[in-house]
């Protein structure tokens, strides 16, 4: 991950580079491809990290996004240890809106956690990483694929039951029992080898059997993580019951964001024209709704996240999957990134001969060779 400039005006981007031989040697191209396509939906909401372009060379896809240069709310734990609940609230209001957005264009994201959580330079939360993200056809539909982090995992996703959008709930509640308490609920306490580990949290979430709450809490922030954490999925708080909960009441946190100067300069942000206009971006024969797009690429997968987790699929771990996860990070690093995007002269970047993407069409008015790149890698997880 690079940051880069907008010529001219000298807006920062974000630039994710993603090695492309090692994608289509793994099957993995639909996975990016449905990435790219899940955030060109996604460009109206202020809490989610916005797509503003994609592009290709011979080597590399790379996605233009917006740039969130605060860290991630992980960097805040590691720092902190563990937050105050107003500071907790803040952030929660903020990807709580990010997924209800979601949910209303029947996109489930699955891969809730803090690594995810993206601070911007106006100190709010915004959503990233849509990797695992998939479009439901209905609010009926369904999905059955086993994906996640495995802190994060919902009950039924273990259990191997088709599951809807809730398990986003199930995501909320794990996380703000992190954000309160400093660890995940069902982390097992000491070392242990890392199958090992993994399969004793899998176990104790099927049991439910977490770490107590820390009593200091408010007993408004221990019902409202009990309320998400229902190992019934229909049991579980639903969206619009959670912006009413007491707790954020309690809180002095407000919903009502059509006032906050972070909405409004996003809102004329898009106005603009900058978004990428979604009914060109991908043709026909590709659609978003239907069937899970990962379903078949991940029986029988093992996968590690960007935060060194590992995240489990079927029964064993494939090598060729590791290898393009070796690759991927080698190429991610800031020699090889700047070697590859750095222009001959002038530090500027040209990508006036770069292709697009085969299956994605030219539809931003950020193009690619009106952006520079700046000689400093910045931390920028996941987006």
């Amino acid at each position: 991950m690079v940051q880069a400039q907008k010529k001219g005006t000298k807006d920062p981007v974000a630039i994710k580079m993603i090695p492309i031989a090692p994608l289509k040697k793994n099957d993995m191209l639909s996975q990016v491809v449905n990435e790219v396509k899940i955030m060109s939906l996604l460009t109206s909401c202020p809490y989610i990290i916005k797509l503003i372009d994609h592009f290709e060379d011979e080597n590399n896809l790379y996605l233009v996004m917006e740039l969130a240069n605060q860290g991630t709310l992980m960097d805040m734990l590691n720092k902190y240890g563990k937050l105050k609940e107003r500071v907790a609230a803040k952030i929660m209001r903020d990807t709580i809106l990010a997924i209800e957005f979601l949910h209303s264009k029947n996109i489930i994201h699955r891969d809730l956690k803090p690594e995810n959580i993206l601070i911007g330079t106006s100190g709010h939360a915004k959503l990233s990483d849509f990797g695992w993200s998939s479009k439901l056809s209905n609010n009926d539909d369904r999905r059955k694929t086993f994906c996640g982090t495995p802190d994060y995992i919902s009950p039924e996703m273990i259990d191997g039951k088709d599951y809807d959008n809730s398990i986003d709930i199930w995501c909320l509640g794990v996380m703000l029992y992190e954000m309160l308490n400093g660890l995940p609920p069902f982390t097992p306490m000491g070392d242990m080898e890392p199958n090992s580990k993994e399969k004793k949290i899998y176990d104790n979430i099927k049991k439910m059997r977490m770490a107590d709450i820390n009593n200091s809490l408010s007993k408004e922030a221990q019902n409202l993580i009990k309320s998400m954490m229902h190992k019934n999925a229909h049991d579980r708080i639903k969206i619009n019951q959670i912006k009413h909960h007491p707790w954020f009441s309690l809180q002095r946190i407000s919903f009502d964001c059509e006032n906050d100067s972070h909405t409004r300069a996003h809102d004329n942000s898009s106005r603009t024209g900058s978004a990428l206009s979604q009914s060109n971006l991908i043709t026909d024969s590709m659609m978003l709704d239907g069937e899970d797009p990962f379903d078949d690429f991940m029986n029988n997968r093992r996968l590690p996240d960007s935060g060194g987790n590992s995240v489990i699929h079927g029964n064993g771990r494939d090598s060729n999957v590791s290898e393009f996860m070796g690759d991927f990070e080698e190429n991610l690093r800031g020699d090889s990134v700047h070697e590859r995007l750095a222009a001959a002269n002038s530090g500027g970047v040209s990508f006036r001969k770069m292709p697009r993407i085969s299956d994605l069409q030219n539809s931003a008015n950020i193009r690619p060779d009106a952006l520079e790149i700046i000689p400093e890698e910045i931390r920028v997880d996941c987006i």
